[in-house]
């Protein structure tokens, strides 16, 4: 007898199985609720995007054992997950010979900060800092030669930490992956600015020592951005403590 060329167990499989599987695998992997424990520096990559310029967000993380709760979904995690592997790979294949280092720990004792710059040029002090974006972003930095506001912030505080005088931000468009770098100057301009952060992360850091939970800034509206970002929302307007001092949320970095 002549063997099938095509065999099948009888039904058609819904491909959508298949799907389900991923959102099903990340929904595990990253719960929309859990409980974080406290943190015990600022952080970088946070300080300059959405919730990341309150004080009281800050103030709940110092607390720490708080519920939060992720306001993102599976895509969301996707991105950062692939985030991660583009700096991988990228890193695999930069120079070993050059005395970069990858993943360089950047501390700052007070005002507690600790974060990672993915590659530090320890021969030319330059702190370079990558990020995969999607085309409108990658095309918008390199018109204007200038990365997004939360990731300059993020350059220009390691570039204070290490004392460095030039920063370089490396953007790879998700999309494409066409690659552009561009150096971050620390002008007198940056260096007032990220002076006045760190005075504004040391007096909400000793707010917290003292047990002064922060006013809502007047900025921050429930369910709106950048309200609707943090992962502590929902705690934040049920907390019945409405904040004993008030701390403004931190300045952006405009150029006007």
């Amino acid at each position: 007898m002549k063997q099938k060329r095509f065999v099948s167990p009888g039904e058609v499989v819904n491909p959508e199985i298949y799907e389900k599987a991923l959102r099903v695998g990340l929904k595990a992997e990253f719960p929309k609720s859990y409980i974080q424990k406290a943190k015990k520096n600022f952080s970088p990559s946070k300080l300059g995007f959405g919730a990341g310029k309150c004080p009281r967000m800050w103030y709940y993380l110092f607390e720490g054992n708080l519920e939060h709760t992720d306001s993102g979904d599976h895509k969301s995690q996707l991105k950062r997950l692939f985030g991660t592997k583009y700096h991988e790979i990228v890193q695999a294949f930069m120079p070993q010979d050059q005395g970069w280092v990858y993943e360089e720990k950047v501390i700052n004792d007070y005002p507690p900060v600790f974060g990672f710059v993915d590659i530090y040029d320890k021969k030319n002090n330059v702190p370079v800092e990558m990020k995969n974006v999607d085309t409108v972003k990658f095309n918008k930095g390199k018109e204007l030669n200038m990365g997004e506001e939360s990731h300059v912030i993020q350059t220009l505080m390691y570039m204070k930490i290490k004392k460095a005088s030039q920063g370089v931000l490396f953007y790879i468009d998700r999309t494409t992956l066409d690659t552009h770098a561009f150096s971050i100057i620390m002008t007198p301009f940056h260096e007032a600015y990220i002076d006045g952060l760190f005075r504004w992360m040391d007096s909400v850091h000793t707010a917290w020592r003292k047990k002064q939970l922060p006013k809502r800034p007047p900025e921050m509206k429930k369910g709106s951005f950048p309200c609707s970002y943090c992962p502590l929302q929902k705690h934040c307007w049920d907390d019945p403590n409405e904040g004993v001092v008030e701390i403004r949320k931190a300045k952006d970095l405009t150029y006007n």
